[in-house]
């Protein structure tokens, strides 16, 4: 088995009855792994051990019992088709931009986090993980920024940020119809809350679908296509989104849907890390968008 370097390490505790490793694993590892399943995804990966044996979704824990999460695989060198675009980069963390139909991560050897691992040099600080490892993900179609850890500490904590909804997230979205000049949506997601707001930059005509809206969108959550679904329950669907909207009539245009901003404290030096990119070309083929764009200070992209 090729292992990756050990992530983090717990000691099972006050559980008051044995339980299955899937089970233990998101109480132990919560600052690391969201979710249930994502925790059962890690498992099935082969990156927990259970008392130093490779852990299995159906192993027992007991109290006692160590358990250690393991970074991914190491990852093979791959091509960069284009030069990434890095907005900061330390010894302990790196953001970088991603473009529209990138996998973030995942089984995927053109992934944004294999580009980064290939181009990244190992840190020089002790607990330097192998290879940088996302913090969080972005869809397929949506452009923007991520953040990636590249110590095992700054990694738990970006998590552990981005799990409080500490780090602000800003993008910006075209939808269809005329929006109002603020939008707050409060409708529950995955059965928990989740939490959005919107301000209306610029309006104007979307051919042959008449009104359209240039919108500044942040979030209170995080859950699964929030964004997309959250615009398409109020009937303000984004332009090319082929899953919740009308993208059948935008085909070959993506989704326009960017996260140009991130704010947030360092998780090591404590210091503010403010990041900002003008959004993909894509979002200027209309001219009343390109015009409300020009009026904002916006670092562009090569």
């Amino acid at each position: 088995m090729n292992q990756g370097a050990p992530l983090a390490h717990f000691t099972a505790a006050n559980f008051s009855k044995e339980l299955r490793l899937q089970d233990a694993l998101p109480s132990l590892a919560g600052d690391w792994i969201a979710s249930k399943k994502g925790c059962k995804k890690a498992i099935e990966r082969e990156r927990v051990l259970l008392n130093d044996v490779v852990g299995r979704t159906g192993d027992w824990v007991h109290n006692g019992d160590r358990i250690t999460l393991l970074q991914a695989k190491q990852i093979q060198i791959v091509k960069i088709p284009v030069p990434l675009h890095i907005g900061f980069e330390d010894d302990a963390i790196l953001v970088v931009w991603k473009p529209a139909g990138l996998h973030t991560s995942g089984n995927h050897q053109t992934s944004l986090r294999s580009q980064v691992a290939t181009w990244a040099k190992i840190g020089t600080l002790a607990d330097s993980l192998g290879h940088p490892e996302p913090a969080h993900r972005l869809d397929f179609a949506t452009s923007g920024w991520i953040v990636f850890g590249r110590t095992s500490k700054a990694l738990q904590e970006l998590n552990v940020d981005f799990k409080n909804e500490r780090i602000k997230k800003h993008y910006l979205a075209i939808v269809h119809g005329k929006s109002p000049a603020e939008l707050k949506i409060h409708l529950p997601l995955e059965n928990k809350s989740a939490y959005t707001a919107t301000l209306c930059w610029a309006t104007g005509n979307i051919p042959t679908r008449g009104e359209g809206s240039l919108i500044c969108v942040a979030t209170g959550s995080g859950r699964t296509h929030q964004i997309r679904k959250h615009l398409y329950a109020i009937q303000h669907g984004i332009v090319g989104d082929d899953r919740y909207g009308n993208g059948a009539h935008y085909a070959g245009h993506g989704l326009l849907l960017c996260a140009y901003r991130l704010e947030f404290t360092h998780p090591i030096t404590h210091q503010l890390v403010k990041v900002e990119a003008s959004p993909p070309r894509k979002f200027k083929r209309f001219s009343w968008v390109k015009e409300a764009l020009a009026t904002v200070e916006l670092q562009p992209l090569p």
